[in-house]
């Protein structure tokens, strides 16, 4: 029904989910995540993530991320986030977090971030993630 998602209409989609979902019982997730890297700045002996950084699938290409959230979408999702590993250190040649937030914002009602919470979250007003990632890669 809402083909890019704007801001101002989230109530509007939100309803739209609910007639889905629980009037016409269509099995729609609501929330989605998935990991784009098993790359970790920290070793958390509780969490088994940073030890599959050298694996040879330890993170998720770019395509294959737009290819998830391209069918998210066609499945009904309104919320998507992002986890790792640590996301900000996902990157897929000149392609980063920051790159594929924006993409998502576009398509869902919210996207979310789960992180370690050891890189610096420069986000004013809205999302900005991965500038100070960016200005270091560029001269």
């Amino acid at each position: 029904m809402f083909g890019n998602i704007r801001r101002p209409f989230w109530a509007f989609d939100l309803f739209d989910f609910y007639i889905r979902r629980k009037v016409l019982g269509r099995k729609i997730p609501l929330l989605a995540s998935f990991k784009l890297t098993y790359r970790c700045n920290l070793s958390c002996s509780a969490c088994p993530f940073h030890r599959r950084a050298t694996d040879d699938h330890s993170h998720i290409t770019w395509d294959l991320a737009i290819e998830a959230l391209d069918a998210l979408k066609q499945r009904g999702t309104r919320i998507v986030a992002f986890e790792g590993g640590e996301p900000f250190l996902w990157q897929d040649g000149n392609h980063d977090l920051h790159e594929l937030v924006l993409h998502a914002r576009k398509h869902f009602l919210r996207v979310a971030v789960t992180t370690n919470g050891t890189f610096p979250l420069d986000v004013p007003g809205r999302c900005h993630l991965g500038q100070h990632r960016r200005a270091e890669r560029d001269p």
